[in-house]
């Protein structure tokens, strides 16, 4: 009964002081009991394929690594479901022509467009972002 008391008034006293000194504090706490889960990027993959580019002969190879939060169901799902994960990648890579990856603001949108389309695939968790180690076009 008195374990509850003390835990009882430490919530409230948190509670506290985040209304008090607002949320960066309440956060750290927060991390301090229970820390966030770790970044993890997988090592990178490569895939070429050809662009969507009438009458021309374009491709894109590229080498991208996924980012997630360490997840051992979600790894496990990744590496089980390799075939269908390089198919989505492919099937948004061949929407894209030279012109759509002409810019940095096309890359960041092509960026977001893998994160969605992969993630729709996903049971087990999510990839948070895409990095591309290599990328060049022909």
């Amino acid at each position: 009964m008195v374990k509850k008391v003390i835990i009882g008034v430490v919530v409230v006293a948190l509670l506290a002081v985040a209304v008090l000194f607002g949320q960066p504090l309440f956060s750290s706490v927060m991390n301090m009991v229970s820390p966030p889960p770790q970044l993890v990027v997988a090592p990178s993959q490569e895939f070429t394929v050809n662009l969507l580019d009438p009458g021309m002969r374009r491709f894109l190879r590229m080498r991208m690594s996924f980012a997630y939060y360490d997840n051992s169901e979600l790894v496990a799902e990744i590496n089980s479901r390799d075939a269908q994960l390089r198919d989505t990648v492919f099937a948004v890579l061949r929407t894209r022509s030279i012109n759509d990856l002409a810019t940095n603001e096309n890359i960041d949108k092509l960026r977001q467009d893998l994160v969605t389309a992969i993630n729709e695939i996903l049971e087990h968790g999510d990839i948070v972002n895409v990095y591309f180690v290599e990328f060049a076009m022909q």
